[in-house]
């Protein structure tokens, strides 16, 4: 049995204040926050938007008849089967606990609306594009041209060498059984080409693939805090299929004069090396988690309509990229393809789940359990605090000269924290951005002296200390991606990264332009900077782009692996100086490093093919990483987003500044229009004990369970037994005989009867 706490602050009494704060706070300089949304006002329509998660149907057991004709049992353990048809490689996996069988390929006993190309994809195991010799493009799968396979029986599966026959490109397959995963390994040493050159590959790409809605389940998608694909027979308003970068675009590779046409991009970078597919909520379902090979794939989504009347996701791996190569000042060109392959081994494990493991919850929580048995998530500590990001001093151009002006010198926020404590807020972690030389957006990438107008060596030791005796952590933001152009501190010819086709790769803050450097120099100037970060007494940093990945075609020549690899040494360094990271949204191999994890999504790209928004990255995180929302002072729906936080276990964050943020005007932080403490610290203070009376109860416990009794109704289960129930909507829900207020929340605790 459970007992019941109700939360002691009404979420209704803080919405209004809140509201009311952010309305005396603004200026004219400062536009108004709300609490409607722009887009979607009614609320009823809001809960049943993407952004939010459907409650389950109820659905009947799936029933199969499985027809092995042609296939070959090749391997077999206490948990799955393995069979393999000779010609396609096509596979059916069969889950020996209940019977199941996932299919590769398609059932011989139905007729489907594709034509001979997508029969012969869905079929086969492989399917290539490839540049002919003649600078034309193809597609070619294993079926296509009667191409040859030479089969072998391994220990646990077969391995296979396909060779191409139009294309005469040959590579090899290997597919073996470990306990509940099929792993899929293409080496890279077996590759070979002649004339024609191999630019995309697919593996295995209509596995679990369903047919318009013929089966009930979802697809998911590690978008943003996550994303589910409910199959359907039609998606309204949708017409082409969905294409993202794991680990975001190579910026090495300059986009096509045109963009490919069809083709959904990204706006959430894919953080996770992974997705799923559910056959019936909690009845069947796999997780794919690519092992090697994610730096250089993309994950491909076709909604049933788009191309075929088929739900099918998978990765492409590109062994090519396309550019365009310019030919003049005027930018005219044309595009072209990489010369040299690019040099990677792809691991895909499958990993093959039954039962209440068969949801986007329990698939997060098999990718949570492999982190586990890497060691990723070892001597983690996930603590409720309040992350509060300090903006120390900005840059601004002038006509003649350019100035340097303080918005909250680091001694001030010794006051802010003692203002704080006196409103019973103990826990806190800081952050303090701008301390370096001539501001956050002036002298990147050098940092050192000390900007003079905020902090000196003295008062940042003086700070620190002060912060110590409260056992509050002080980050110092850094960043060793970004050059500012009129910086010193590196050479604009050998230490800037660039593009295959000899272009810097560049940004830009507001109106201020920069660079991005070479992961050799990145390098550099950290081991430099440590030395001073110990001199100074500096222990724990907050790194942005850590997570940012591109080839480098400087004279020295960095891939995208070169490049993750140098990242994953710099953090190295830091831990072996005995400093602690904290990541604004790390990439899954940074999760070892990351301390505290910033800026997570809260929501999905809310692309027109998902019909739902699930917290995947964070039932993956939490009780070992703590993570930190966006900060509350940007949120234009902030009742929502406090509810959200709540829900999905994210511990509040808030960028502030002593001085007023008007300014910040004309500056790389102009962006920033509502930030200081006098105005926010009410508010900060309300939010802290709102959250914490629903997140101390679970600090250090994981996600077990989501359960969304009814629109904008959902419960949240930990490792401790307690539940969480959040209630959005704008009247009292109810889940039992216990009452949920219109915009709140009741904690209940597990415990005596």
């Amino acid at each position: 049995m459970f007992k019941s706490k109700k939360v002691m602050i009404s979420l209704g009494v803080f919405v209004l204040f809140a509201l009311s704060l952010t309305l005396l706070a603004n200026d004219e300089d400062k536009p108004i926050i709300t609490d409607s949304s722009p887009v979607m006002s009614n609320q009823s329509l809001r809960y049943e938007s993407i952004q939010y998660t459907d409650k389950e149907p109820e659905v009947e057991k799936i029933e199969q008849s499985i027809n092995y004709d042609g296939y070959e049992k090749v391997a077999e353990n206490d948990q799955l089967a393995l069979y393999v048809e000779k010609e396609s490689l096509g596979i059916k996996v069969e889950n020996k606990q209940s019977g199941y069988v996932f299919e590769s390929g398609l059932s011989p006993d139905k007729e489907y609306n594709l034509n001979t190309t997508w029969t012969n994809q869905a079929q086969s195991a492989l399917t290539i594009d490839y540049q002919t010799a003649d600078g034309g493009s193809d597609t070619e799968s294993i079926l296509s041209e009667s191409s040859e396979v030479t089969l072998s029986l391994i220990d646990d599966g077969f391995a296979a060498v396909v060779d191409f026959a139009a294309s005469d490109i040959s590579l090899a397959i290997e597919v073996t059984l470990e306990n509940d995963d099929v792993i899929v390994h293409i080496p890279n040493e077996k590759i070979s080409e002649n004339e024609n050159k191999l630019v995309t590959l697919m593996a295995y790409p209509f596995l679990g693939a369903v047919e318009n809605d013929a089966i009930p389940g979802y697809a998911v998608i590690p978008d943003g805090s996550g994303a589910l694909m409910r199959f359907k027979d039609e998606y309204s308003g949708v017409s082409n299929h969905f294409s993202a970068a794991f680990y975001g675009e190579d910026l090495g590779f300059s986009r096509q004069k045109q963009e490919e046409a069809g083709v959904i991009n990204e706006t959430n970078h894919l953080s996770l090396p992974l997705y799923g597919i559910v056959h019936g909520v909690s009845q069947h379902g796999f997780l794919n988690v690519i092992e090697s090979g994610a730096s250089y794939a993309n994950l491909l989504v076709y909604p049933a309509g788009v191309s075929t009347d088929f739900n099918w996701i998978t990765a492409r791996y590109n062994y090519r990229y396309s550019y365009f190569q310019p030919t003049n000042q005027s930018m005219e060109g044309y595009n072209t393809i990489q010369e040299d392959r690019n040099q990677f081994d792809i691991t895909e494990r499958i990993s093959f789940v039954e039962g209440e493991k068969a949801s986007y919850t329990g698939l997060a929580k098999v990718y949570q359990d492999k982190l586990i048995d890497q060691n990723i998530f070892e001597e983690k500590e996930d603590k409720f605090d309040v992350r509060l990001e300090f903006l120390g001093s900005e840059h601004k151009p002038g006509l003649i000269f350019d100035s340097v002006f303080e918005m909250t010198p680091i001694t001030s926020i010794q006051s802010m924290v003692t203002q704080l404590e006196s409103e019973g807020v103990a826990d806190i972690f800081t952050i303090y951005k701008g301390w370096f030389d001539k501001g956050l957006t002036g002298a990147l990438p050098e940092k050192f002296p000390v900007e003079d107008k905020v902090a000196s060596d003295d008062e940042i030791e003086e700070t620190l200390a002060f912060l110590d005796d409260k056992d509050i952590p002080m980050y110092f933001h850094t960043d060793y991606l970004k050059a500012y152009r009129n910086a010193g501190g590196y050479s604009p010819r050998q230490d800037v990264a660039r593009k295959i086709n000899a272009e810097t790769i560049n940004g830009t803050d507001e109106d201020y332009r920069y660079v991005y450097l070479s992961p050799e120099k990145s390098k550099e100037m950290l081991d430099s900077d440590l030395e001073e970060y110990e001199a100074i007494g500096i222990k724990h940093l907050a790194i942005a782009h850590a997570s940012t990945l591109y080839s480098d075609f400087n004279d020295d020549y960095f891939t995208r692996l070169d490049h993750q690899k140098i990242w994953q040494d710099m953090l190295i360094s830091i831990e072996q100086q005995g400093m602690k990271t904290a990541l604004y949204k790390p990439n899954d191999y940074l999760f070892k490093a990351t301390e505290r994890y910033l800026d997570i999504s809260l929501y999905s790209s809310g692309y027109f093919f998902t019909t739902d928004t699930v917290p995947f990255l964070q039932t993956v995180l939490k009780g070992y990483i703590p993570y930190y929302a966006p900060f509350s002072n940007f949120n234009a729906n902030g009742t929502d987003d406090l509810l959200r936080m709540i829900e999905y276990g994210a511990y509040p964050s808030y960028y502030l500044t002593e001085a007023p943020s008007n300014l910040l005007i004309n500056s790389g932080s102009k962006d920033l229009y509502t930030s200081e403490f006098s105005d926010w610290k009410d508010e900060i203070v309300m939010s802290y004990h709102l959250i914490a009376e629903a997140l101390e109860p679970v600090q250090g416990e994981t996600i077990m369970n989501r359960i969304v009794h009814a629109t904008g109704l959902v419960e949240v289960e930990y490792s401790n037994g307690t539940a969480i129930i959040v209630n959005y909507n704008d009247s009292q829900m109810s889940v039992g005989n216990r009452n949920i207020a219109s915009k709140d929340f009741i904690v209940i605790e597990g415990g005596e009867e």
